[in-house]
This record gives structure tokens, sequence and C-alpha cells, in this order.
């Protein structure tokens, strides 16, 4: 999985040494490995450079296949799309994986400049404002468990200090949503909340809107915060968890910016 994850970042792919000398891991078990992934479809080698191996095309078929039996990015989507045309901005969907939030589905804007989006990535839990939505839920102990990990697939500016993220982080919890202004990404600024669910309830997955800082300063993201929050709640709503808690008779309540 390792060298899968290592070879989704390379579109014009890698040969067996790259990937051995950047994962530190023996060349002839990166050979054995490659030729089994190979055989199975979830590698192949490039056409134009046979001794370079890129990504293939079942793994992606796989992902689908689930993401379309769960119902999320699907459900959702009108959600961000509502939300894309009422602030003009990137909206997207991460949803929460055990460990880690990974961004699944975005809604894009027709601004002439805006952001790509993130789909398929983690989001960092101390510099990015998706993060910190998702970790300001967790009790302290959990907190610095999460922060001991890995902090995924996108770099940061800086990290802050544990005092100065717990301390932001008891402002996130308290106004409900999470804000970052050039924090992670130089020019990128982004507001955050998390989707919540269940009994007791737990962050199930973070929405977030985001743009380039020139256009979203702190008073312009603030202002979206109600129509976020509606959002996450909408997002809440069509959870598939939500069809068995509306058979039990139970609603996650609605959350509003004084919550």
């Amino acid at each position: 999985m390792a060298v899968v994850e290592w070879l989704a970042d390379r579109p014009d792919g890698a040969s067996i040494s790259d990937i051995s000398k950047d994962l530190e891991i023996e060349i002839s078990i990166v050979s054995r490995l490659i030729a089994t992934l190979e055989l199975d479809g979830y590698v192949r080698r490039l056409p134009q450079a046979q001794e370079r191996y890129t990504m293939g095309f079942r793994l992606a078929g796989a992902v689908y296949r689930h993401m379309s039996h769960v119902g999320i990015p699907d459900v959702c989507i009108p959600v961000l799309d509502s939300l894309s045309r009422k602030v003009g901005e990137l909206v997207q969907l991460a949803f929460v994986d055990e460990v880690c939030v990974r961004f699944i589905a975005k809604s894009t804007t027709d601004q002439r400049i805006s952001l790509s989006g993130l789909v398929g990535r983690v989001a960092r839990p101390d510099t990015m404002a998706t993060g910190k939505a998702w970790l300001a839920s967790l009790p302290e102990a959990e907190r610095v468990r999460v922060l001991s990990r890995d902090h995924g697939d996108v770099p940061a500016r800086g990290t802050p200090t544990l005092t100065n993220l717990f301390r932001e982080l008891e402002n996130v919890s308290r106004d409900g949503f999470a804000v970052e202004i050039e924090g992670n990404m130089e020019d990128v600024a982004a507001i955050a909340s998390p989707v919540w669910l269940g009994d007791p309830l737990r962050v199930v997955a973070v929405i977030t809107i985001s743009g380039p800082s020139y256009r979203l300063n702190r008073v312009k993201l603030e202002s979206f915060a109600p129509s976020l929050l509606d959002a996450a709640q909408q997002i809440a709503e069509l959870w598939p968890a939500a069809a068995l808690a509306r058979q039990l008779g139970w609603m996650p309540p609605r959350l509003d910016v004084a919550s």
C-alpha cells in the first residue's frame, strides 16, 4: 500500500529503483511487489517507458464502487453545489476515516481565480481549518495521539506550538468552526465546520469553504459561518447513518453560530 500511495502522486511513473530509494525498501522486495501489483492490475507499465510504472485503474475502480455503495459524495454534492454558488468559492467535503480526515468530494466555482481542491488527500490536523475542525472535537489525550502521527500529504508552511494550537482549538469548539488564513498554504484561506452525528455525538465529516486569501479575510470568512453551519447540518441529515437514526426516532440537533 505504501508503494501504491507513492505512485498515486507520480502520474509520469517511476522506476523500481526510484521506489526503492524513496521508500527505503529493498529493491528486490519492491520488484516482487510491483510484479504482483501489475499482475492484478493495481499498477501498470507506461507504454512509452517499459521500465517505469504508474497507478493502474483497478484500485480507482474499487474506490468508486465503494463510494457508490456508500453513497456519500453523490448524496452530498447538491449541498456542496448550493453552498459554493452562495459563497462563490470552492467547497469541499472531508470524511473522518478513523485516524485522519480525507477529502472525498468538492464543488468548484466559476471565479476567474479559484482553487483546484484536494480530493483524495489527507487534511493536516495542525495547520488546516479542515483538520482543526475535527481535532477540536476530540478529547485532549486523543488530540495528542493524532498529532504524534504522520500529518498526511499536504505540505505546511510551519507548525504551531501545542500551547497555541490547543488554545485555538478551544475557540473552534466554542464557535463551531475553524478559520485558517495562510497558515498551511501561502495565499489560501479557509473556514471549516464539523458534521456531527451519532449518539453520543461525534464528527463524521468536515465541510470547508476555501479560496485565495486576497479575497477572503477573517471578516469575510466568518460571514460564511451561518451558511456553512447550515450546510453541515444538511450533510448530517443526509448521511447514510441518519436513516437508521430516523428509524430509532433520533435526529442530530440543529447547530448554529451561537452553539
